[in-house]
């Protein structure tokens, strides 16, 4: 009876989120803390759908990073709201490439004195979104 028990504890465990950091290569703007900027952690989740590909973070028109599933981002934005958008990978060919899946963008009002937190995920295999947390 132990051995089932810690077998399903075993693998609901390596179901757990975590979330790497994204190598500085891939972070491509904004990484120095600023005055009147508040601190951004951008969260990709580690989905199935959509996986196999990096995203591509844009700040206003500025890319900001590319996500891997899984990774997380820490950047120093503006204060106010501005617009984030999610786009597949610049950098990315094949399935990866420019026609991987339709653009997400959102409003999103960053606060100061606070660590603001923003989640990209997927709805379906082409439809990202993102969702301040």
């Amino acid at each position: 009876m132990k051995v089932p028990v810690l077998l399903a504890a075993l693998l609901l465990s390596a179901c757990a989120a975590t979330s790497n950091t994204t190598p500085s290569e891939r972070v491509l703007a904004y990484q120095t803390p600023q005055a009147n900027h508040a601190t951004v952690q951008i969260t990709r989740l580690n989905q199935f759908m959509g996986a196999a590909c990096h995203v591509g973070v844009m700040y206003e028109e500025t890319l900001i990073a590319r996500m891997a599933a899984g990774e997380k981002v820490t950047v120093y934005l503006p204060t106010g709201s501005s617009l984030f958008s999610v786009i597949t990978d610049p950098q990315g060919n094949g399935l990866c490439g420019t026609q991987g899946f339709s653009p997400a963008m959102r409003k999103v009002r960053i606060e100061a004195n606070k660590v603001n937190h923003i989640e990209i995920g997927f709805r379906g295999m082409v439809f990202p979104y993102i969702e301040p947390k």
